[in-house]
C-alpha cells in the first residue's frame, strides 16, 4: 500500500486536523488525507507532492465557481467512492467525478513536487496517530461484535430448548440437517476457532472493493473518534456475563458445538 496525502489548508500550522481515508488509485490502495482551514490549497503526497490553490481550480472547472470551500472539502473527504482517481505519466494525478453519481463535474490535475523536512514528519505523524486510533477502534468494534454474537447464541439456545419442550426438535432438524449451511449457522460462536478459520481462508479482494469497504468502516472510525470512544468499556467475557444475567434460560448440559446436539428426540 502506498501513501498519498491531499491537504486543504491556508496556514503553515501543524497538520493536526487531517481527515484520512483509503482510496483506489490505478488499482492500488493508498492513504488519502484531507485538511481544510481558511483557504484552499491541495497537496498530494507520495510518491509525489504538489500545491494547487483554489483560484487555479476555478479557472479549469466552471462548475466549481460557485462552490464554497467547505463544500469542496466535503466532496473530497467524504465521497471518495464517487471519484475516479488515476495516476498518469509525468507525475500527474487526476481526480474525476463520476457523472452518474456526482452532480458536480470535477477534473483536478496535480503535478508532482517533493515534501521534505518538518512538513514530511508532521504528515507521517498525523497518519501514524490516525492508524493507532483506527486500530484501537476496530478492535473495540470486533469485541462488541463478539459480545453481540454471544448474546444471539444465548437467545438461539433458549429458543432451541423451547422448541424441544413443545415438540419442535424434528422440525428444526429438517430445517438444518447435519452438514448443511443451516446446521453450520447453529454452531456456537468460538472466537479462537473463528480467527483460525478466517486466517486460513483470507484472500485479499480487488482493491476497489477493499477501498469501498474500508471507506465505510473508516467513516465509522472518524465519527467514533470525534465522540471520544476508546473501547475501554468493552467486555470480552460476554458469554459468561450473559448467562449470569439470565440463569433461568440456562440448563445443565454438556458442552456441544451445535445447538442441535441439545435437541434429542428422546426428550420429546
Amino acid at each position: 500500500m502506498g501513501l498519498y496525502h491531499a491537504l486543504l489548508r491556508g496556514t503553515d500550522g501543524p497538520h493536526n486536523a487531517i481527515k484520512w481515508n483509503i482510496v483506489n488509485i490505478s488499482k492500488e490502495l493508498y492513504y488519502f488525507g484531507v485538511e481544510y482551514d481558511s483557504e484552499l490549497a491541495i497537496f498530494v503526497y507520495s510518491p509525489f507532492c504538489t500545491l494547487l490553490r483554489y483560484t487555479c481550480i476555478k479557472e479549469n472547472n466552471d462548475d466549481l465557481g460557485s462552490l464554497a470551500l467547505h463544500d469542496l472539502f466535503d466532496l473530497l473527504s467524504n465521497q471518495f467512492n464517487d471519484f475516479i482517481i488515476n495516476s498518469q505519466e509525468n507525475k500527474v494525478l487526476r481526480i474525476k467525478s463520476k457523472p452518474e453519481i456526482s452532480p458536480i463535474s470535477i477534473d483536478l490535475g496535480f503535478h508532482g513536487e517533493s515534501v521534505e523536512g518538518d512538513d514530511y514528519n508532521e504528515i507521517l505523524k498525523s497518519l501514524s496517530i490516525w492508524q493507532l486510533k483506527s486500530t484501537i477502534t476496530l478492535n473495540a468494534m470486533i469485541e462488541d461484535l463478539q459480545k453481540m454474537l454471544f448474546q444471539k447464541d444465548t437467545a438461539i439456545e433458549f429458543l432451541g430448548f423451547t422448541a424441544k419442550e413443545y415438540g419442535g426438535s424434528g422440525l428444526i432438524r429438517r430445517w438444518a440437517p447435519e452438514g448443511s449451511r443451516n446446521y453450520d449457522s447453529l454452531t456456537k460462536f468460538n472466537p479462537t476457532q473463528w480467527k483460525k478459520e478466517w486466517i486460513n481462508s483470507f484472500n485479499l479482494q480487488a482493491p476497489d472493493k477493499v477501498a469501498s469497504s474500508l471507506s465505510i468502516n473508516i467513516n465509522t472510525i472518524n465519527v467514533t473518534a470525534r465522540c471520544g470512544s476508546d473501547g475501554s468499556n468493552t467486555d470480552v467475557n460476554g458469554q459468561d456475563q450473559i448467562e449470569d444475567q439470565y440463569p433461568e434460560f440456562v440448563e445443565k448440559r454438556e458442552e456441544h458445538d451445535s445447538f442441535l446436539a441439545e435437541l434429542s428426540d428422546s426428550g420429546i
